[in-house]
């Protein structure tokens, strides 16, 4: 009996892992969000998303970050904005560390001496919401840094990718720059590039604890000392890029104008020996995928890129082997109806494979918040979506041209703490895009039932439509069948529930019906049958209905 125990526990615990729930639903927004609306998944099939609005109203009005925790289900959990009291503060980058903890890179924005200037800060939250500590990232009190990106280095150290005021007499003379601090914020070395754009893009660490940035249209990596170890132009345009993804094979880019769709791995070493490049990938109606700002390499080794095709109100999804630059899907949400205002702007990945995104709905005056979460396969259950296998067109790139960085190690950097504002807001979600595929919320089985002796009854709801279902009998249906007197219990599983309700059988007891042994009489003679019975009709052979 123990051992059945156990191998029912584990079954159930199977149908719980594995119930899913999708949907593409939107939240209110919070004056006028910009389109950097990010997301990460976290644990249990939380996650958390987070943005900034940007005001363009008078300048008493500040620009403030907002964060959000959603649990599997896309439910608030918390909700809180960033602000400060005096100066601006804007969302770069969302980061989820190793320990669970909430990492927002940002721009404050201060006027000194009638200069606008930008500095780094690190806001660090836990898991909760409950702020770990604020910091600004300084090299002089008067000297700023405007902010491009940032990336969780493989040891766990936070690197910071900035453009660098190096002087404070001229506010025009600016450095490329990389900034590592420890994971309590404090500074170990910031590193500063010579270059002749200050085009500052993307940037991402790298398995070895390195970093690789794009700066204009050139591609550098650097080593755990941010020293430069190549540094090379693969292009000539200088196109939307998304940040480089690590893979076993290389580094895999998605860039894009209004004319162009290309995918691309650089190898490890710089070099474009084995480099694939997919050009112009299209749908049907020739409309190219663009407005991507970001890319996941998957658990099953493939990349994915969120974006949209042909505007930013189609939402589109593209999922690439980066061993050869083939498509495994190219979908889209169908740009009529509801979905018609709808962006995919950032995407990550849960535990689960299933694939988690934020965006925007345009269709209101102020874009509002949508999370939404597809199936591995990059669908979402009962909403319009197609799909197109693209062209799979490889060709070569251009022959890369080395380009030579100089570095400068400056370890005057330091960080400071800064006061900020952490305020509980709550948001509201407005309607389902994309309906839930399982029953939520309640369920209630029959009310406590007498029955008679040797009746059936069945329990259960067999419309219901939950993820699993466990009886107190072991049963795992969603009806059973009883037979017995007791208490019968059933747990059901939704994504986000579970939910138990009790019901009690019983039976009324058998009563025997005797009228006496058989017995002879004279003629004439009479006897009382049925004497002290007390039920509610009789119907006597003679017609009677008296008790006696």
């Amino acid at each position: 009996m123990k051992h059945f125990a156990i191998c029912f526990a584990l079954l159930f615990l199977t149908l719980v892992g594995y119930s899913q729930d999708y949907y593409i639903k939107p939240t209110t927004s919070i004056a006028n969000q910009f389109s950097n609306i990010q997301i990460e998944a976290m644990e249990n099939g939380n996650y958390a998303v987070a943005g900034y609005s940007l005001n363009f109203f008078p300048s008493t009005i500040k620009n403030k970050i907002f964060i959000r925790k959603y649990n599997k289900c896309g439910d608030e959990i918390w909700s809180k904005e960033i602000t400060n009291d005096f100066n601006s503060i804007s969302l770069i980058k969302l980061h989820i560390d190793s320990n669970r903890n909430i990492l927002l890179t940002a721009n404050i924005d201060t006027l000194i001496n009638t200069n606008r200037t930008f500095f780094p800060v690190l806001v660090k939250l836990d898991g909760n919401g409950n702020l770990i500590y604020s910091k600004k990232i300084l090299s002089t009190p008067t000297i700023g840094a405007s902010v491009s990106s940032s990336s969780i280095a493989a040891n766990g150290d936070y690197l910071i990718y900035f453009i660098h005021n190096h002087t404070s007499t001229n506010f025009n003379e600016y450095k490329v720059s990389i900034l590592r601090t420890k994971n309590d914020g404090s500074v170990i070395w910031a590193q500063h590039y010579n270059s002749d754009s200050k085009t500052l893009r993307n940037m991402s660490a790298t398995n070895d604890n390195g970093a690789i940035f794009l700066v204009s249209n050139r591609l550098c990596k650097i080593n755990n000392l941010g020293n430069i170890e190549w540094c090379n132009s693969y292009f000539t345009s200088q196109n939307q890029i998304t940040d480089p993804i690590e893979t076993d094979s290389g580094f895999v880019l998605l860039r894009f104008n209004s004319l162009i769709s290309q995918v691309f791995l650089i190898r490890k070493d710089g070099s474009r020996n084995q480099a694939w490049n997919t050009n112009g990938f299209l749908n049907s109606d020739n409309n190219f995928f663009h407005n991507s700002k970001k890319g996941i390499l998957r658990r099953n080794g493939n990349i994915v890129f969120s974006g949209s095709i042909n505007s930013s109100t189609k939402a589109a999804f593209v999922e690439i082997n980066p061993i050869d630059g083939s498509f495994v899907y190219l979908k889209t949400f169908n740009s009529t109806g509801i979905l018609s205002g709808l962006s995919a702007i950032d995407i990550t990945e849960d535990q689960n494979e299933n694939i988690l995104f934020s965006g925007e709905d345009n269709g209101v005056l102020f874009n509002n918040t949508i999370i939404g979460k597809l199936t591995d396969s990059l669908t979402s259950i009962n909403c319009n979506t197609n799909s197109f296998p693209p062209p799979t067109q490889l060709t070569n790139l251009s022959s890369p041209s080395s380009v030579l960085l100089t570095t400068t190690l400056n370890t005057n950097y330091f960080s400071e703490d800064i006061a900020i504002n952490l305020i509980p807001v709550s948001n509201t979600i407005i309607s389902s895009y994309c309906e839930f595929t399982k029953d939520r919320g309640s369920y209630k089985l029959d009310n406590d039932t007498i029955l008679c002796q040797k009746e059936i009854i069945t329990l259960g709801n067999a419309s219901s439509n939950f993820d699993s279902y466990l009886w107190s009998t072991g049963a795992v249906s969603k009806n059973i069948q009883v037979g017995n007197p007791g208490n019968y219990w059933l747990q059901v599983v939704s994504a986000c529930d579970t939910l138990m309700d009790t019901v009690m059988i019983s039976y009324y007891p058998e009563i025997g019906l005797e009228l006496g042994e058989d017995t002879t009489i004279c003629f004439g003679d009479s006897i009382i049958l049925a004497k002290d019975l007390k039920f509610n009709n009789y119907n006597w052979s003679d017609g009677s209905s008296d008790s006696t």
